[in-house]
C-alpha cells in the first residue's frame, strides 16, 4: 500500500516519459504538414495542420486569454495572435515553434517543452501537482508567503480554496486600500486575513463564537480587522 506521496511521485514520471514518448512519435517518425486552407495537400502518415489565411506573418506574440490582451500583465504588447477560435492542433503547432511560451500550470504548454522553452505561472498555492520535466515554474513569493498559513479547502471545510485566495488577491490589487468591507460568515477567519492587506478596514461576522476566537487568535497583529459575533 503505497502513501499518496508515491502515488504522486509515480504519475509524474509516468506523465513525463508518456509526453516524451507521444511527441516523438508524432512529430519525429510522421511529420505534420503546415498549409493554408487553399492548398491542396496531403500528409500520409503525419498530421495536416491549416493555418488560417489571413494571419499576420510579422505578428511576433501570441495569447490566448479570455480578456483583452491590454487588460492582462502583457499590456506591453501592441498586437498579438489571438488564439482562441483557433483548432488546438494549430495552437499547439505555433507554440512548439516559439522561441518561449507563458501560461498557467497545468495548461497546454506542457505538451511542447520539448521543443520550446516554457514557463508557467503558478496556479495553485502551493505549487503541487503535475510537474513536467524541461518546465520553468514561475512563483509568486508574495502571494505564497500571503498565504502560507491558510489552509486549503479539502484541510479546512469552511474556508475557500487557496486558488480562489490567489485570484482574489489579483483581482483586488490596490483598488480598495481607501475602501473598508464587510464579510458576513467569516467562518475561521483566513479570507479576512487576506482581505486585511487590501482594504483600509474588514468586518468580520460571524454566529459561532468558537470561530470568532479562532479568528482573531489567527489574525493577531492585524489592526484592522473587526471579528464581530
Amino acid at each position: 500500500m503505497s502513501d499518496l506521496t508515491d502515488i504522486s511521485d509515480l504519475q509524474k514520471s509516468i506523465y513525463n516519459d508518456y509526453s516524451e514518448i507521444e511527441q516523438l512519435i508524432r512529430l519525429s517518425n510522421h511529420p505534420s504538414l503546415v498549409k493554408t486552407p487553399s492548398v491542396n495537400a496531403s500528409a500520409g502518415a503525419g498530421a495536416i495542420i491549416e493555418m488560417p489565411e489571413e494571419i499576420d506573418s510579422n505578428l511576433k506574440h501570441f495569447y490566448w486569454i479570455e480578456k483583452p490582451i491590454e487588460q492582462t500583465s502583457f499590456n506591453f504588447i501592441n498586437k498579438a495572435l489571438d488564439m482562441r477560435h483557433m483548432p488546438i492542433r494549430v495552437q499547439l503547432y505555433i507554440k512548439s515553434k516559439a522561441k518561449y511560451n507563458v501560461g498557467n500550470q497545468c495548461g497546454t504548454t506542457q505538451i511542447v517543452t520539448r521543443y520550446s522553452d516554457v514557463h508557467s505561472v503558478q496556479r495553485q498555492f502551493p505549487i503541487a501537482h503535475n510537474f513536467v520535466r524541461g518546465e520553468s515554474y514561475l512563483n509568486d513569493e508574495y502571494k505564497r508567503k500571503h498565504l502560507m498559513r491558510s489552509p486549503d479547502k479539502f484541510e479546512s471545510k469552511t474556508t475557500t480554496t487557496l486558488k480562489f485566495k490567489a485570484d482574489l488577491i489579483d483581482f483586488l490589487g490596490e483598488n480598495f486600500k481607501d475602501k473598508n468591507v464587510v464579510e458576513i460568515g467569516c467562518s475561521l477567519g483566513y479570507t479576512s486575513h487576506v482581505l486585511s492587506g487590501y482594504f483600509n478596514k474588514v468586518t468580520a461576522v460571524d454566529f459561532d463564537p468558537a470561530r470568532i476566537h479562532s479568528a482573531r487568535e489567527f489574525s493577531k497583529g492585524k489592526t484592522n480587522i473587526d471579528f464581530v459575533v
